[in-house]
Order: C-alpha cells, then structure tokens, then sequence
C-alpha cells in the first residue's frame, strides 16, 4: 500500500478500534504510546516491524489537515474527552444506575462535591481520570440558579466570574465566614444576601452580580455549554477539538487537500510541502549531475 493507503486504514480500522476502547475504559498513557508508535511505524514503513525512520513527527501528523498534519486523532486527547463523557453523565444522566452509585459512594451523595473531592488512593484508576479532567470541563457545566437550594456558593460555576475563591484572590484557609457547603440557598434570607461587606475590587463586583439575582421556587438547572451556546447532547468530537493543542492554520491546505485530488498524489505534495522529500538533495549529494529546481514550482 501508499502512504495514503495506510492513512485510510489507520483512520478507518485502527481509530475505530481504538475510539470504542477508549469509550469504554480509560486506557493508561502506555498503552496510548505503544498505540502511537506501532500506528507511526506501520505508516512510515508499512510494517511494525524492526526500526523505523519518520518523516514527519507524530504531533504534526495529529494536527488537523488546516494546520498542516494529516488529522489522525491524537489519542491522549481523544481518551481525556471520553474520560469527560464519563463526567457529563454525572450532571445530564441522572437515572442511570452507575451515576447514582458514584455520587453515592464517591462524592459523598453530592454532584458539586466533585470539583473538592481530593484524589486518593483508593479510588480506581476511572475515578482517578474523571478526577484529572473536571478542570477541562468546570467552565463548560454551568448551573442556572432557581431556588440555590443545589448551587454551591464556592465551588459550582454559577456566576461569570466562575470559582469565587479563585476569582477573589483567597487563601485556601478563608472564607470570608461563609461555610465550603455553603448553598445560595442558605445565604438568601428574606430577599436579602447575608454575605460580608465588600473590601475589595472583586468583591464589590461579586456584589454587584449578586444585587441581579432573585432566587425563585424552581429547582437548579445544569447546563452544559462546551462553545459557549448550551448543548442537549454531548460530542466527543466537538470536545477533543476543543481540549486539543491547536497550530495556526496554513495558507497552503486548501491547494493540497481537495475533494477530486489523487489520494497517493496528496500525500506526496503533502511531504513536498513540508520539504520531507529529499529525493534531489539526496541525488545531488551522490555527484549526480541534475536539476536541483523545485519540480512543482521551478
């Protein structure tokens, strides 16, 4: 097979292999590298096989075609967005059975004590991947106050100004006398906000926010808003290409990747494009007498 052969079944077979693991468990790092490499040697040389040479490396061959790679998925950020699905459920999917045991013996029988919960170690190596992905998700699972009695004052996101304690410059050990439990529900006391006076910029602005509010007799509504307009489902997808690391995109990807274009064709103005195709230096290093011009552009 071509370089573009390989490509289709690396995109095609191996990444579906790979994202329905991945959709199940949350696969350790190692596994992710020997991934990596049989996938970069089996492009490269077409067989996993003894050593092997790259012509272009893997994290430029994992950006997207805009940015000058081939857009095979990176699987350390595929694997945190599936991890983050795993967490999505705990807000969106209340009647399923593992969500109920998980807030129940995991989180203490509270869905916001996930963004305090300390990693320890017993937990299991899934509770621990959901542990180390909330930080990607926290702004993305907002909470639309109705009566408070479900919004945390300090740590769910339901102001813009996101987790208060970090918003306000605080130590870990302050709390302005407003209990870590503390719901919006409990500080709301005949249509006034029992919170201290503000002392500072932020605090001013927090009160300010607060002044806004009016809470009612409906209940809290999470919302899930990972591009900042609210979502109903959740997309691996559209979360993978948000958490992934991301070039600039290059002028030239509209002329290299075209719907009528010869696959093996692309693939090699692709390297050309990249200057991976030393066939002439090569030749040239030889003694052989040839035209050292651009074949595509002179």
């Amino acid at each position: 097979l071509s370089f573009a052969g390989r490509l289709v079944l690396i995109n095609t077979v191996i990444a579906g292999i790979s994202n329905f693991w991945c959709a199940t468990f949350t696969i350790p790092k190692k596994c992710i590298k020997i991934i990596h490499s049989l996938c970069g040697a089996y492009l490269w040389k077409g067989t996993v096989e003894g050593h092997h040479s790259a012509k272009v490396s893997w994290e430029v061959v994992t950006l997207s075609k805009k940015e000058g790679g081939l857009g095979i998925r990176d699987l350390v950020f595929w694997n945190k967005a599936c991890s983050i699905k795993l967490l999505w459920l705990l807000f969106f999917r209340a009647g399923s059975i593992w969500v109920a045991w998980f807030i129940k013996n995991i989180l203490s029988g509270h869905v916001s004590n996930l963004w305090t919960i300390k990693e320890k170690q017993s937990h299991s190596s899934a509770t621990k991947k959901i542990l180390r992905v909330r930080d990607y998700a926290y702004s993305w699972i907002k909470i639309l106050p109705g009566n408070g009695e479900d919004t945390r004052f300090w740590s769910d996101n339901w102001s813009p100004f996101g987790n208060l304690r970090l918003f306000l410059g605080l130590p870990s050990n302050s709390s302005l006398g407003i209990p870590n439990s503390a719901t919006l529900h409990d500080l709301y006391r005949h249509d006034h906000w029992r919170i201290p006076h503000p002392r500072s910029e932020s605090q001013l602005s927090l009160h300010v926010y607060l002044s806004t509010i009016t809470l009612s007799e409906a209940s809290d509504v999470y919302e899930w808003s990972p591009q900042g307009a609210p979502l109903s489902s959740y997309s691996t997808g559209l979360v993978y290409d948000q958490i992934k690391h991301h070039q600039p995109i290059v002028p030239w990807h509209s002329v290299v990747w075209f719907s009528r274009g010869i696959p093996r064709h692309i693939f090699l103005t692709w390297l050309t494009v990249l200057d991976r195709c030393p066939t002439k230096d090569r030749m040239q290093r030889w003694g052989l007498q040839i035209d050292t011009s651009c074949i595509l552009c002179n």
